[in-house]
């Protein structure tokens, strides 16, 4: 007699068992990043100040990176009514050999960042460093945003 009162009970766990949708586990969002990862050492600078710049190039791909001389080639924008402009381009042909950033290599320089001819009251702002950096096999300019610096603040 127990065993026909235990059946009911039985029952439902062979059910709920059967029933159960197999665990496939918690859906993830997957968050794109940046496989081309440019970083400043500070989030504030001068005009003329020194700043270190590192590149990883987490692609599979073989970059460049022209010069000018010996230091890395780039534009200075500002962000201005929500758009990026520039403000000084460097007056410098890309001579010599430009630098190698090699599939998974990191890269690190120092550089100088430009003088500003804007005047002392418009220097203060959000800008961003615009990388003259390419792909090696196509000798194509990398989209702005991933040769873009992050932005930095710029002080008088």
């Amino acid at each position: 007699m127990n065993l026909f009162k235990a059946l009911p009970f039985f029952f439902v766990v062979f059910l709920t068992f059967v029933s159960c949708e197999e665990d496939k586990g918690t859906d993830i969002d997957i968050i794109e990043y940046n496989d081309i990862i440019i970083t400043l050492d500070k989030g504030t600078y001068k005009p003329e100040e020194s700043a270190h710049l590192t590149i990883h190039n987490n692609t599979d791909k073989d970059l460049v990176l022209l010069n000018c001389g010996t230091s890395p080639g780039f534009d200075l924008q500002k962000r201005i009514v929500g758009k990026w402009n520039n403000v000084y381009l460097l007056e410098c042909p890309a001579i010599g050999l430009p630098f190698e950033i090699l599939a998974g290599d990191k890269k690190e320089f120092d550089i100088a960042l430009p003088p500003l001819t804007l005047k002392p009251s418009e220097v203060e702002g959000e800008y961003r460093l615009l990388l003259w950096l390419k792909d090696k096999q196509s000798d194509q300019f990398l989209e702005q945003s991933e040769r873009a610096t992050d932005s930095f603040r710029m002080t008088n």
